[in-house]
């Protein structure tokens, strides 16, 4: 739903991104979130704890600080994005602090 209302933006259409930023936040799901526990909580079921325990999952794996932060800002936006359709969903991600001491260099 979220990839549909993102499709390339012809002249800075608002709610529309260049075909680089949507690769990005694609290659992000696929390697990052789907298939994991994380990416298979239902939104209905969404909780703080989903997005804390998610967030530091990606401590261990080699992920500097900036690109956890690219994550986490990829989520908060499809979250904010179903919230403000008015789907039964929270941004928790919002809330979520990274701490750049336990990623990588």
């Amino acid at each position: 739903m979220y990839f549909n209302y993102v499709k390339p933006h012809d002249g800075g259409i608002k709610g529309k991104l260049k075909n680089s930023t949507i690769s990005r936040y694609y290659r992000i799901y696929i390697t990052k979130i789907q298939d994991t526990e994380f990416g298979n909580v239902r939104l209905v079921n969404l909780r703080l704890y989903h997005c804390e325990d998610f967030i530091q999952s990606l401590y261990d794996t080699g992920i500097v600080a900036q690109s956890i932060r690219g994550i986490k800002s990829f989520i908060s936006q499809v979250l904010n994005y179903l919230e403000a359709h008015d789907l039964p969903v929270k941004n928790y991600m919002k809330t979520v602090k990274v701490n750049p001491d336990l990623c990588s260099l």
